[in-house]
């Protein structure tokens, strides 16, 4: 299993997620969620042993109605403080990313805050930008 299946799949497991898809590197047109990968130094340590504290930094994004109705725009800015209270949460219960062999989860940490990234008329992209933090043997 590659690492952004493992936190797709984590993220499928939250019950914040309303109907929608949760796509991979494609967010389409009309209400889905989408993870992209960023790119990034993935070593953060080196082990005498070979084996290494390393990183997987991504993006987790929703299309959203968006326009001038500020409740609206709450609600969606409200959707990415619960998601980011959800992954804490789910840092303090040790609730992570299921990894293969060889890789152990140590947890999801938040590089910002949900905002909104680019709007059209009618939709907002909003995301958050995030890390999986794992050791690897």
């Amino acid at each position: 299993m590659t690492i952004l299946e493992s936190i797709r799949n984590y993220f499928c497991s939250c019950p914040l997620l309303k109907e929608g898809a949760l796509n991979v590197d494609y967010l389409g047109n009309g209400f889905n969620y989408n993870i992209d990968s960023i790119p990034t130094n993935p070593i953060l340590q080196k082990y005498a042993d070979g084996g290494a504290k390393k990183q997987f930094t991504f993006i987790f994004q929703s299309r959203e109605a968006w326009g001038n109705d500020t409740l609206s725009n709450l609600d969606n800015n409200g959707f990415y403080e619960q998601l980011g209270e959800w992954i804490e949460t789910n840092n303090k219960n040790k609730f992570l990313p299921t990894m293969e062999e060889g890789k152990i989860p140590f947890k999801v940490q938040l590089l910002t805050c949900g905002y909104l990234m680019s709007n059209t008329a009618d939709s907002g992209i909003y995301q958050i930008q995030a890390r999986l933090i794992y050791l690897e043997l």
